[in-house]
């Protein structure tokens, strides 16, 4: 399964829903670039596009907080890599 970030353009070669490792991300599903930290909607299985802001909002406030957490994480690791490499 390979799909493309909208945000940041890499491809992305798998996902791993919350509910486990062996279930498959649907139609509605939402998710976190790893390499971004942009926030994704999946439209199919296969293909995922930016979730949008009125999206967003219509979140549970659990699940947006868990998504802000992620995407935070992923974005403190992609700067402290660019850090290692600058020194």
């Amino acid at each position: 399964m390979t799909r493309t970030c909208p945000y940041c353009g890499e491809e992305i070669g798998g996902a791993t829903p919350a509910s486990g490792p062996d279930a498959k991300p649907d139609a509605g599903d939402f998710s976190v670039c790893l390499y971004c930290g942009g926030f994704l909607l999946f439209t199919r299985p296969d293909e995922v596009r930016i979730l949008s802001l009125q999206e967003y909002a219509k979140l549970p406030i659990d699940i947006r907080k868990e998504l802000r957490e992620v995407s935070a994480r992923v974005r403190k690791a992609q700067f402290d890599r660019m850090l290692s490499h600058a020194s």
